[in-house]
């Protein structure tokens, strides 16, 4: 009789629990059956890059916090974000809205279109970049997440003239290029520099389109120059 009594004890704890279980899976969405299987909807629709819960794992609602891992994270493969660093030099072309060319080592012969979504507000103290956002389309899934990309403002140059980085020398705090002027003659002339876009400077003044500057041994020929007392 006492074991009768223990078990019919148990028996009405565990049906206790199952109505437990049944109530709270009908709150979510389930129905009355119980077989260890309950679907989870995402509202958004993607794929499952992060998973923080394990088979047989019990989830509770006190035990979600709010500096807690997430059980799953969800991303659109198909349109991806782009983390970039900037120098302060850059800062003025950059801006939310304008578009920018994504280049990886994994595609050298292909390039990506994208465009900035964001820009810092401060310079990070350490490195001294300016951290951008940016957003490419990613239909063919040829990016993927945690790549190397470098960007490259297509709108940088805006109407000035691009020559090579190395044409460009610093005297004092002004910048020069070297044009020809003929087989064997050339003249240093100041110009306006702007942002660097692949290697290349744009000029926004001093130049015109057309004009033949020296990309090798610019600062020799100045050197040159300075010696000869020349101009």
């Amino acid at each position: 009789e006492k074991d009768l009594h223990a078990a019919e004890a148990d028996f009405e704890r565990a049906r206790g629990e199952l109505e437990r279980v049944k109530a709270r899976k009908r709150l979510y969405g389930g129905g009355d059956g119980v077989d260890q299987l309950y679907p989870l909807r995402a509202s958004v629709a993607g794929v499952v890059v992060e998973k923080n819960i394990n088979p047989g794992q019990e989830v509770r609602p006190d035990q979600i916090t709010s500096n807690g891992p997430p059980l799953f994270v969800i991303t659109d493969p198909a349109r991806l974000w782009v983390q970039l660093d900037a120098t302060e030099r850059d800062l003025r072309f950059l801006r939310p809205g304008i578009s920018v060319t994504l280049r990886t080592p994994a595609y050298p012969d292909r390039t990506f279109a994208g465009h900035i979504d964001a820009v810092s507000d401060y310079v990070d103290p350490n490195t001294r970049m300016i951290k951008v956002r940016a957003s490419v389309a990613n239909g063919e899934r040829a990016l993927k997440g945690e790549m190397f990309v470098t960007g490259e403002i297509t709108d940088a140059s805006g109407s000035g003239v691009l020559v090579p980085a190395q044409a460009v020398f610093l005297v004092g705090d002004r910048h020069f290029v070297f044009v020809e002027d003929g087989k064997g003659r050339f003249t240093r002339t100041e110009v306006s520099r702007a942002g660097e876009v692949g290697g290349h400077v744009a000029v926004r003044a001093g130049l015109q389109p057309g004009q033949r500057v020296v990309t090798a041994g610019a600062l020799l020929l100045e050197q040159v120059l300075d010696t000869e007392g020349g101009g």
